[in-house]
């Protein structure tokens, strides 16, 4: 979901909200299983990962876009945590995004 506008002369700023569901297969699971045996611990992974974003386009500039956001991430995803022996806990992660398009910055 994204709304354009949001407030009185803002009119090419947006919000938006995204809520995406990432499911593991089994194979998955099972070669994150394995890792996390490796390193000590029992138990597997979630099959998913949700992620619930709100976010805030800030026009700042003819082709520059600024977008702070918030997530909510429930089961998030071990690849990168291969040594972790339990599962990681939900989190709030706090992120910018900035957009640039070049051609319309420079007033191509």
């Amino acid at each position: 979901f994204v709304k354009t506008g949001t407030f009185k002369g803002q009119d090419n700023d947006t919000i938006g909200f995204i809520v995406s569901n990432t499911h593991f297969s089994d194979q998955q699971i099972d070669y994150l299983r394995d890792l996390r045996a490796k390193a000590g611990g029992t138990g597997a992974p979630h099959h998913d990962e949700i992620v619930g974003e709100i976010n805030y386009g800030w026009a700042a500039l003819p082709g520059l876009r600024v977008l702070p956001n918030v997530q909510y991430v429930i089961n998030p995803d071990p690849i990168y945590a291969s040594k972790r022996t339990t599962n990681i806990p939900s989190a709030i992660v706090l992120g910018v995004r900035i957009d640039v398009k070049l051609a319309q910055l420079f007033g191509g």
